[in-house]
């Protein structure tokens, strides 16, 4: 024991704290000398003598006996006031372990008078530094003196813990965890705040343990002492509550003992318990140990010192289910409301809420009566309930069943649960079969209420239930639901189900029309649905148009897909349609069209009907289909697929309906090319011109316009009438019709007479390019000219020319004087132009033997010829032919190769012209006499014979004198 004093007065050990001082203490003369003389009647002036004598304990048992011998009363006195004059721990430990080892008479004649002194807390002091056995002893004399409680006593030793634990708290010595394992239960301690601290967390340990033997019980001894903190200051429990702690004790043991004591003590008690730092939910845990009477009042103090519900219930987070039950079982007990119970458990969690219901149910409450607790707070906790209520074995059905026995306005709010819990409704669904309508009321109402549709319910009956539909849907409208709600709600419903629901409508007094309107303000897919269940249910297709009609054309067009959508055969729809009034069928037409492409059906099938009726029923149809505003491409798509006879139908209809060829032939040529030659038939028919159609035909294809032409040419058409009407079509529409022409076996020379006859020289030209542009030669066009005849032939000739490339030079000065002096004036010389061109050389063979030729002022030379001056005179003379006669001449020069003279006029030479001689004269210079050859003829031999050979030209003279001016 270390050598430290303590300031110990009896009433500062009962009121205030331990001061701890230093320095010995020696008696100057023996205490049992002078013990006689004492005072002590003065029990402050006997205190004052014994602590001016420095008595020692040792000094304290010689004096006592002495005076105990002749008066105990004195003796006891005596005690009193030395106990009141030691000023250390060491000083009071060594006299009351003197004390304890003294005899009964003697122990208990000091204990009283100290405890009457007040010097209790001394007492109590003491026996927390002695051995245990000593300790045990004085305290039993000092609280259960002849086996009875003193209150007084326990009052010292409380007071005492208390003071005790202030220590602690401000000398900073914390309470050691007792629950944690050491050495020895100080080792730790002992390293944390020294040997001071030990010593006096040893003796609150020691000294409790002395009580607890005293009284038998930890719970007893602390019930004892705490009966007086009602009185106490907060801080003052929190220091007993340290003590009692660092005493090796429970908070259990603690709130237990004040339970046992006194409701008002408990609560202060647990005020200290938080006041010294422990949370409340050590409270709860160790109440939740005690029997369910004690545990109710545990948590009744809890409430009325101001915790919360919420505080109690979150403590019940993850704990086991027997806990659960027993707090469920106290919080019932003590008022508390079921739905309050579970509306903060589920703040902490559904796995809370989903316990705390299992607790409930397994103290007894009924299954109704927790479900009518909750059904008014959130819906999360409704489903919490019933779902835990499922995982006991409670049907959903014994569920409904329990709360209807509650109150059928409670029906709804279940039935909604039990569909989120759920998930599928088939649980709902087979409770419903058996049940009254006002419960199947309720349930479509819960079901409704979490989002889901009477159809939901329904498809959940199952063919076993299939009488219930009807029952549902008149739930539903004692609901309040109109039938547009009950028709939508039935949507996802199909088959049997869907019809018993339409007959029900029916059954309900539903007209048609209502039924109608209600459907046609769904969705088309539902709406074709419920028409066609109508149907199924002996609905005539009649009534159904009959009814819809009546309501307007939009409705009728509605009407009117639902029926297509489901409907196989349309030819029913339209045989009503052409039953209906002229100004009621057009537009029934029109809504038909419309409701098909929404539908997802073709026209192809209203089309396909009326051909199977009749012809007069196809045109009837077509007629109708576009009067109502179809397109024109449908009637041609069918009957591209249907064949000629119905194209050419389809095009003689629209044509007399109003459509120009264009746009007909437009769809025709995009959809039923193949079918071109029947629909330009139908359009001939219904009057259209050949000159409309080959203005669409123009920009076309040239397979286009063979199958047009061809038609023209087997109604009549000729082929120059067929050019006439291409010619004012630009690109190549020429070229399309030649093409078409000969690829419909027409001869060359029918084509080119078919443009020879054109009134302009360019609707020739054109052709001919286009006979050029398909790779027909030039000798070949030419003969077939040649074919029709020669006039046809030289105007050809002279447009062939065009046909080859060349380049054009005037005379030269040479070629102008040699031509001066055959000419003369007569020739506006600077016009002629000389042309080296690259005739093929089949041409310039067949029409001039490989010779030049003219045209006009063009002199026209093979490729592979030079130009000789004579040959030049020749040509030249053709140009003055030209000038005198016109293009005539060229007609006149070709026939005149082709005959029997050609070009020799009488000569014997070639070169030169001799032997001619006698014929010229004979001609007695009329020029006429001869042909256009041989007249150039002869002027190129007098320039041979006057310029180049130098012979006699007198016979030519006077026919040269002709061309010279």
């Amino acid at each position: 024991m270390p050598d430290n004093r303590i300031t110990l007065s009896m009433s500062s050990v009962a009121a205030g704290p331990i001061a701890i001082a230093a320095g010995p203490v020696t008696a100057v003369q023996p205490l049992i000398d002078r013990v006689t003389t004492l005072p002590l009647q003065d029990r402050a002036a006997t205190v004052k003598e014994l602590q001016a004598a420095r008595v020692q304990p040792e000094d304290f048992a010689p004096a006592f006996a002495k005076l105990a011998a002749t008066n105990r009363t004195q003796a006891g006195a005596f005690a009193a006031a030395f106990t009141e004059s030691l000023q250390t721990t060491d000083q009071i430990t060594r006299l009351f372990n003197a004390v304890a080892q003294g005899s009964d008479a003697d122990r208990r004649t000091i204990i009283d008078a100290n405890k009457q002194a007040g010097n209790g807390g001394a007492v109590v002091h003491a026996v927390g530094f002695l051995p245990a056995a000593q300790g045990r002893v004085l305290m039993r004399d000092f609280l259960m003196p002849d086996g009875t409680a003193d209150a007084a006593a326990f009052r010292d030793l409380a007071l005492w813990l208390s003071l005790a634990g202030q220590v602690m708290r401000e000398k900073g010595i914390p309470v050691p965890d007792f629950d944690v394992p050491h050495d020895g239960i100080f080792d730790d301690f002992i390293d944390w705040v020294g040997d001071a601290a030990s010593a006096l967390v040893g003796a609150v340990k020691n000294a409790f343990d002395a009580v607890v033997n005293a009284v038998g019980d930890v719970i007893g001894a602390i019930a004892r002492a705490v009966g007086d903190i009602v009185n106490w200051t907060v801080q003052q429990v929190a220091d007993f509550v340290k003590a009692v702690l660092a005493a090796g004790k429970t908070v259990a043991d603690l709130v237990a003992g004040a339970a046992q004591a006194t409701f008002e003590a408990l609560k202060q008690m647990i005020k200290g318990i938080e006041a010294a730092g422990r949370a409340i939910g050590e409270v709860l845990s160790a109440a939740a140990n005690f029997v369910v009477d004690t545990l109710g009042t545990v948590l009744r103090a809890l409430k009325e010192i101001g915790k919360t519900l919420t505080s109690i219930v979150g403590f019940l987070a993850g704990k086991a289910l027997d806990i659960l039950t027993r707090f469920a079982q106290a919080l019932v007990a003590i008022g508390e409301q079921i739905g309050n119970i579970l509306v903060e458990a589920v703040r902490f969690g559904v796995a809370l809420a989903s316990d705390m219901v299992r607790a409930l149910v397994a103290i007894g409450r009924a299954v109704g009566e927790i479900l009518l607790a909750v059904i008014t707070n959130p819906s999360g906790l409704l489903d919490t309930v019933v779902s835990t209520l499922r995982s006991l074995g409670r049907t959903f059905a014994s569920i409904l069943d329990d709360i209807r026995a509650r109150g059928l306005q409670f029906v709804r709010a279940v039935a909604s649960a039990v569909g989120r819990v759920a998930g599928s409704l088939a649980d709902l669904a087979a409770y419903v079969a058996s049940a009254t309508i006002d419960m199947v009321r309720e349930i479509l109402g819960g079901i409704i209420d979490i989002g889901r549709s009477l159809g939901d319910l329904i498809v959940n009956l199952g063919r076993a239930a299939l009488g219930a539909v009807r029952k549902v849907i008149e739930a539903a409208f004692q609901l309040g639901q109109t039938l547009v709600e009950v028709i939508r709600g039935i949507a996802n419903v199909a088959g049997d189900l869907l019809r018993q629901a339409v007959q029900a409508m029916f059954d309900l007094g539903k007209t048609v029309v209502e039924f109608l309107r209600a459907t046609m303000a769904s969705t088309l897919d539902a709406a074709a649905k419920l028409v066609d269940a109508a149907l199924a249910i002996g609905k005539t297709l009649g009534s159904l148009l009959s009814s819809a009609i009546s309501q307007g054309f939009a409705f009728f067009r509605r009407t009117l897909y639902a029926v297509l959508r489901h409907m196989g055969p349309i030819g029913d729809i339209v045989d009503w349609v052409l039953r209906q009034a002229q100004d009621v069928s057009a537009l029934a037409w029109r809504e038909l069209m419309n409701a098909l492409d929404l539908a997802g059906r073709s026209v192809r099938e209203v089309l396909d009907w009326a051909r199977a009726q009749s012809d007069a029923v196809l045109r009837t149809v077509i007629a109708a289909m576009d009067a109502a505003g179809s397109m024109i491409s449908r009637v041609i798509q069918w009957a591209a697929i249907a064949g000629e006879a119905a194209l050419a139908v389809a095009g003689e209809v629209l044509m007399r309906a109003g459509h120009t060829v264009e746009d007909i032939l437009l769809w025709v040529e995009q959809d039923a090319l193949p079918g071109l030659r029947a629909v330009v038939r139908g359009l001939l028919a219904a009057g259209a011109t050949a000159l409309d159609l080959l203005a669409w035909a123009a920009s076309r294809t040239a397979q286009i316009m063979r199958d047009v032409a061809a038609e023209l040419i087997a109604a009549g058409v000729t082929l120059s009438q067929l050019v006439a009407d291409t010619l004012a079509n630009p690109g190549n529409a020429i070229r399309n019709l030649v093409q078409a022409f000969q690829d419909l076996g027409k001869t060359l020379k029918d084509i080119v007479e078919s443009a020879v006859v054109q009134p302009t020289e360019d609707a020739l030209r054109r052709v001919l390019q286009a006979l050029k542009d398909m790779g027909r030669s030039a000798l070949e066009v030419l003969q077939a000219a040649f074919e029709i005849s020669a006039s046809a032939a030289a105007t050809v000739f002279t447009l062939l020319l065009e046909w080859f490339p060349g380049s054009y030079r005037p005379l030269s000065e040479t070629e102008r004087a040699d031509a001066d002096e055959v000419f003369g004036a007569a020739l506006p010389l600077d016009q002629v132009r000389l042309a080296v061109m690259s005739l093929p050389v089949d041409f310039i063979e067949w029409v001039n033997g490989g010779r030049p030729f003219t045209t006009m002022f063009l002199i026209n030379f093979a490729s592979w010829a030079n130009i000789k001056i004579e040959t030049l005179m020749h040509e030249l003379t053709h140009v003055w032919q030209g000038m005198v006669a016109g293009p005539v001449y060229m007609v006149e020069a070709l026939e005149a190769q082709a005959s029997a003279e050609g070009y020799n006029y009488g000569y014997t030479n070639s070169e030169n012209g001799e032997g001619a001689q006698d014929r010229l004269n004979a001609a007695a210079g009329d020029f006429t006499v001869f042909n256009r050859e041989q007249q150039a003829q002869i002027i190129m031999h007098y320039f041979v014979r006057r310029y180049e050979q130098a012979l006699d030209y007198s016979a030519w003279q006077p026919y040269a004198n002709i061309v010279h001016a």
